[in-house]
């Protein structure tokens, strides 16, 4: 009944969390986004667990399908495929990492190509739609005249070039609604708050995360990851399981790269790492009580 008891809670958590109401609310890309990469865990999940080897195949190619959706909304995905494939490595499921891969590299490229194909049936120039993305780099990037797949999958390069120059342009990221430090997420600090809806009325609806939840959660992180990496030398010997492992690494390489990025940052992209941090709780609870009970001898 525990396990019940836990998941439900931290269905709760989640359900409840304001960040989560106010952001799912509105068709984002960050909220199919989450869909995306963590039904992509689940069926994983759900994989490794099988003994039969073809629908074991099947549950992870519909996961890397979901991870390449993920993956074309945003590169904040890359993260979760990284844990993915460390997780099926340590399985030593080397040939589903391998497949998982392709598979997911395969959906991100034809969600481009089939986007500019059909969207831009005609080619030309680029319209941008936010005036401080109207830049020369942008306004010179032109799509092929009536692009075929080829064409399509041949530009994907030559536009993955833009983003990645914008990303670093000064011009653009001063134009921008200005973020605070991403270390600022941890606690949902105030000044990460983000007005998201005003009204005429003078009403307004913040985008804010639960200061108390999103703190404790990491203080439970900093307490798993030192109480593991101690329990490591007085044993000399590897104690962290798998599922474990794969929450750490995914938690690290969702929320680090951030850190590394000029433009301004926001809120939302931390939802990825701290529902990292929520799956980790309930192990890094019982280890804390744990703790708790040792020293108190109770």
């Amino acid at each position: 009944a525990l396990p019940i008891l836990i998941a439900g809670t931290l269905a709760l958590f989640i359900a409840l969390e304001p960040a989560f109401v106010v952001y799912s609310r509105t068709m984002l890309p960050d909220t199919f986004l989450l869909v995306f990469e963590f039904s992509a865990i689940s069926l994983l999940l759900f994989a490794i667990q099988d003994s039969a080897k073809t629908r074991q195949r099947t549950l992870i190619f519909l996961s890397a399908l979901l991870l390449g959706c993920a993956l074309s909304i945003k590169w904040t995905a890359l993260g979760v495929m990284f844990a993915v494939t460390i997780f099926l490595l340590i399985k030593k499921e080397y040939t589903n990492a391998i497949f998982s891969l392709v598979t997911t590299g395969v959906v991100y490229m034809l969600t481009f190509a089939l986007f500019f194909v059909f969207y831009f049936p005609n080619g030309g120039k680029v319209t941008t739609t936010l005036p401080a993305y109207d830049v020369p780099v942008i306004a010179e990037t032109e799509f092929p005249v009536s692009p075929s797949l080829k064409d399509a999958i041949l530009f994907i390069p030559k536009w993955h070039e833009v983003i990645q120059e914008t990303n670093h342009m000064d011009e653009i990221s001063n134009q921008l609604l200005p973020a605070p430090h991403p270390i600022t997420w941890i606690t949902a600090d105030k000044s990460t708050v983000i007005p998201f809806w005003l009204n005429s009325d003078g009403g307004m609806i913040l985008l804010h995360g639960n200061t108390l939840l999103w703190t404790t959660l990491f203080f439970l992180f900093i307490f798993f990851i030192t109480q593991r990496a101690v329990n490591m030398f007085i044993h000399k010997q590897w104690v962290f399981a798998p599922n474990e492992l794969f929450l750490i690494v995914g938690y690290i390489a969702s929320y680090v790269p951030f850190f590394l990025i000029d433009r301004p940052m926001y809120l939302y992209h931390y939802f990825t790492p701290l529902l990292f941090l929520l799956l980790l709780s309930p192990v890094a609870t019982s280890e804390l009580l744990r703790c708790i009970s040792l020293i108190t001898k109770k």
